[in-house]
């Protein structure tokens, strides 16, 4: 059987270009090293569309394929990577309930019942499932991933983790809007634990 090989994808991107930020595609079968620099299989190189990319205003596209004998160290690398990802989105969904709680602080110091209070209620309820929705995003991206580097069981204590922690704040966040619906103290905290 012949060794899986590896690659380094490199892009510039210019901010005015109208090309798209391709991270997200990319997350789900390469592993972000820094920002546009991306460890990937190289059997992965075809889900690529580089032509379209330059056409698009991408000034840099480049490719530099590893040995083999550097799988160990690029294996390491992307796991690192993915581990990174999926840790730093599990500090933002922790973080998200008091992100929330302070929009609804804010709505609540509007005037009682106005169509302005209502739409900041509305507004921190999108922003709170919004940032869920990313954030499971970036769990079924890192699983995905991880099997294409053949690390899955190396990642997936981390993306059970976020998932628990998406669980749980979906929850609260649930619980949060139907308690703003008959007394918004307990939303905010000021209710029982």
């Amino acid at each position: 059987m012949t060794a899986k090989r590896f690659c380094l994808l490199y892009y510039k991107i210019p901010t005015n270009a109208p090309l798209r930020n391709p991270a997200p595609l990319l997350h789900r079968f390469a592993a972000s090293i820094d920002g546009s620099v991306w460890f990937m299989p190289t059997s992965n190189l075809p889900l690529i569309p580089v032509k379209e990319w330059l056409e698009k205003g991408a000034t840099v596209v480049e490719v530099f394929e590893f040995d083999e004998s550097e799988n160990e160290k690029v294996i390491a690398n992307a796991r690192r990577a993915i581990s990174e990802n999926v840790d730093g989105m599990r500090s933002f969904v922790d973080k998200l309930v008091g992100n929330v709680r302070d929009r609804y602080a804010k709505a609540k110091a509007l005037a009682t019942g106005s169509q302005e209070q209502l739409d900041a209620f509305k507004e921190a309820e999108q922003y709170a499932y919004a940032s869920l929705y990313r954030a499971k995003g970036v769990a079924d991206a890192a699983e995905e991933c991880a099997l294409h580097f053949d690390i899955t069981g190396d990642v997936a204590a981390l993306v059970d983790a976020l998932r628990k922690s998406i669980k749980a704040k979906s929850a609260l966040f649930f619980s949060m809007k139907n308690e703003r619906s008959t007394e918004p103290s307990l939303a905010l905290g000021g209710g029982q634990s």
